[in-house]
């Protein structure tokens, strides 16, 4: 476990106008690996994206992981998670599945 990772829970508070403001609370701050699976290019509202798959290996969590939450990297990257996986059922891991979305820079 090499990369320092935040695992961030959105929370909703309200705008005093009847509204609410997202808002990322960090929940706990853990190492892990990080490895690139795959990226690719692709339009997004007329401008060039890339996107990279990520997958989060971790120590299991006890407090629980959803896939609405994000991950935020020591270098201050964002990856959205997709899905959280606990491979053999022991409580020993977690896989979390993630994906970033960057403009491209012309």
């Amino acid at each position: 476990m090499r990369d320092r990772i935040e695992l961030q829970e959105p929370v909703r508070t309200p705008d005093g106008r009847g509204g609410s403001a997202l808002t990322w609370q960090t929940k706990v701050q853990v190492w892990a690996n990080v490895q690139d699976l795959s990226g690719r290019e692709y339009l997004l509202a007329q401008q060039l994206s890339n996107a990279v798959t990520r997958q989060v290996k971790m120590r299991y969590y006890r407090g629980g992981i959803a896939p609405h939450w994000r991950i935020k990297m020591e270098s201050g990257e964002l990856l959205n998670v997709h899905s959280v996986i606990n491979p053999d059922g022991q409580r020993v891991e977690h896989l979390l599945y993630c994906e970033t979305i960057t403009p491209s820079v012309d």
